[in-house]
C-alpha cells in the first residue's frame, strides 16, 4: 500500500509540498502516503500496481497495471492495464 484515504478519526491533510511528497507523510495505520523515494526504491527493478478506487456514490473499481517504476525523478511509468475503471 503506498496510498491510503479513508474515513478515519483524523483526517490526513494531502495538500503538502514537493519535500513531503518525496519523502511521506500521514499515520501508516490510518491515512498516509508512503513518499515517492521509498516507492521508487521499492520498484527500481519494476512492480505490479493495483488502484481500488470508490466513487462517492459507493461504485466501485480497479486497474491493475503489469508493470511499474518510477524514474529518479519520479515520473511514473506505467503499462499492461487490466481492470474496470
Amino acid at each position: 500500500v503506498i496510498q491510503r484515504r479513508g474515513e478515519f478519526p483524523v483526517q490526513q491533510d494531502f495538500y503538502k509540498n514537493w519535500e513531503s511528497y518525496k519523502n511521506g507523510f500521514g499515520n501508516i495505520t490510518q491515512e498516509f502516503w508512503l513518499g515517492n523515494e521509498n516507492i521508487r526504491v521499492l520498484c527500481e527493478k519494476g512492480c505490479k500496481i493495483r488502484f481500488d478506487m470508490r466513487a462517492e456514490n459507493g461504485e466501485k473499481g480497479f486497474a491493475i497495471y503489469q508493470n511499474f517504476y518510477l524514474s529518479s525523478s519520479y515520473a511514473i511509468h506505467i503499462n499492461d492495464y487490466s481492470g474496470d475503471a
